[in-house]
């Protein structure tokens, strides 16, 4: 499955194949599962900060469009030791997957960044 097909099937994906795609194509390889570490948000409400931690629940679209009239795809993400429900969305956050349960080994997911970040 393309990107474009992708994008055209809004909702979120209970499919582990359509997971494995999305995460690949859209945030750098992650999938569900994988934990992950809050570098930088635009959302000005979140109380969530760097360094928070959590793992990646699903990924999903719906009808929100970015200027270029796609999809804009979200990662959602149960955090520790929060209530936050802050999803992560594609092209504007940024996030360090941790490799193991003892963060000892990192590999940084850079996303294409706008100005104002955290």
């Amino acid at each position: 499955m393309n990107e474009e097909e992708l994008d055209n099937n809004i909702g979120p994906y209970r499919n582990q194949q359509h997971n494995d795609i999305v995460g690949e194509q859209f945030f750098g390889g992650v999938k569900i599962g994988n934990r992950i570490r809050l570098d930088s948000t635009k959302d000005p409400f979140t109380k969530l900060k760097r360094g928070d931690t959590g793992t990646v629940q699903e990924f999903w679209t719906d009808d929100l469009k970015g200027s270029d009239g796609r999809h804009i795809w979200r990662m959602r993400v149960k955090w520790d030791n929060t209530a936050s429900n802050l999803t992560l969305l594609h092209n504007v956050d940024k996030f360090t997957k941790i490799e193991d349960m003892n963060e000892q080994k990192e590999e940084v997911v850079s996303l294409p960044r706008a100005a104002g970040d955290l």
